[in-house]
């Protein structure tokens, strides 16, 4: 079941025109920066987004202008875990073997995750208990279980769903956050 809604969303996902990303990504971005959880927070962890997921390059400069200390994701591939590093500059980022920006080694800047307070979460459906599927490899929900911060998935409208196929290790989110509106997932 968890396979057949993840490849479906997928396809849908990337179904979507450049155009409709950046609309639905401002849009997006407008609803979190009013967001109380946005701002009280000193230190966001996003993804960097890629493939049709909301843009959060932008919420990476308003955020890095406004004061906020950035970190994003490493996945390591041999270990199956992420590591954190601050990303004080757009500038030093490429491209992984899965196509996802990262800081280069020598940009990298690490973070303890007990420093976080607000992380923004990618996948590719939720429900409004704020379960989530992910992309299959299990990166996030190992990580999350390390950190009590503020776990806020992005994503649109139509991965919202009214039941995704959770597993006992998945972990679930405090909020969704979409286009057009904010669901308070009632973990905390």
């Amino acid at each position: 079941m968890k396979e057949k809604q993840r490849a479906f969303m997928r396809k849908v996902r990337d179904k979507m025109s450049e155009d409709e990303v950046v609309q639905k990504s401002r849009k997006i971005r407008e609803i979190l920066f009013c967001t109380s959880f946005y701002k009280n927070a000193d230190t966001i962890m996003t993804y960097l987004s890629a493939k049709n997921e909301p843009d959060t390059l932008e919420i990476v400069k308003v955020a890095t202008q406004s004061g906020k200390k950035i970190v994003v994701p490493i996945a390591d591939m041999k270990t199956n875990n992420m590591r954190l590093s601050y990303l004080p500059t757009l500038d030093g980022l490429c491209r992984n073997s899965f196509g996802i920006l990262e800081p280069r080694g020598d940009f990298f800047v690490p973070c303890d995750v007990q420093n976080v307070d607000l992380i923004l979460v990618p996948g590719l459906a939720f429900d409004e208990k704020g379960g989530r599927i992910g992309y299959g490899k299990g990166f996030y929900d190992r990580f999350l279980t390390k950190t009590k911060a503020v776990f806020v998935a992005l994503c649109y409208d139509f991965q919202v769903i009214e039941k995704v196929a959770a597993e006992a290790h998945d972990v679930f989110m405090d909020f969704i956050l979409t286009e057009s509106r904010l669901i308070d997932c009632g973990k905390k």
